[in-house]
């Protein structure tokens, strides 16, 4: 057996860490609603048609293998116009990366900026893969409050609390996960202020 590391030691994914105990009290009897992988095929929300569609005359185009590494053009493309449109931002073909969805990008993002010893504020309650990657690369999440009696909005004085100066990053996910609070705009410009 491969020996891990000394660097994933202290790691835990939490999601994931709750499956062995709730099917421990289902063997018990006990009635274990499963809400800790969000798979929404499993609550009735169903995948579009459409998108059901576009999915099969793809595979009778035969686009069914694997994709440019950076990414198709036309999607790239879809998205810069869509930031100009919606937020007056302008841009290029190397500012977009293309991922095979958010852990990816995560660990991406994170493995490239963080170094031994640093710090990144999240968001309390978070996704846990932000804390899963941060502690694999040897630096530190520091959760900040999000307030629930405020629709869980971030608390900004919190937030000036934490920053020290080993702070890399501070988090914004918009919408949150897994509280699904959406920030306005001036609370987001409060945090980057």
């Amino acid at each position: 057996m491969i020996k891990a590391s000394k660097r994933s030691s202290g790691v835990s994914y939490a999601i994931r860490d709750l499956v062995v105990p709730a099917k421990e009290l289902e063997r018990k009897g006990y009635k274990i609603l499963h809400l800790n992988i969000g798979d929404p095929n499993k609550y009735d929300f169903d995948t579009p048609p459409h998108m059901k569609e576009a999915l099969y005359q793809a595979t009778l185009r035969g686009e069914n293998g694997y994709s440019p590494s950076e990414g198709y053009p036309e999607l790239i493309e879809s998205i810069i116009d869509r930031e100009k449109k919606r937020n007056n931002v302008t841009y290029t073909r190397e500012h977009i990366c293309i991922t095979s969805g958010v852990t990816e990008s995560l660990q991406m993002f994170l493995n490239a900026s963080l170094d031994p010893g640093d710090e990144i504020l999240i968001p309390g309650p978070t996704y846990p893969q932000y804390r899963v990657i941060t502690k694999f690369n040897d630096a530190e999440p520091i959760p900040y409050r999000c307030i629930e009696e405020e629709g869980w909005q971030p608390d900004i004085e919190d937030i000036r609390k934490r920053i020290t100066k080993k702070t890399k990053a501070i988090v914004i996910i918009n919408p949150n996960n897994p509280t699904g609070a959406v920030y306005p705009a001036n609370v987001i410009k409060k945090i980057i202020d």
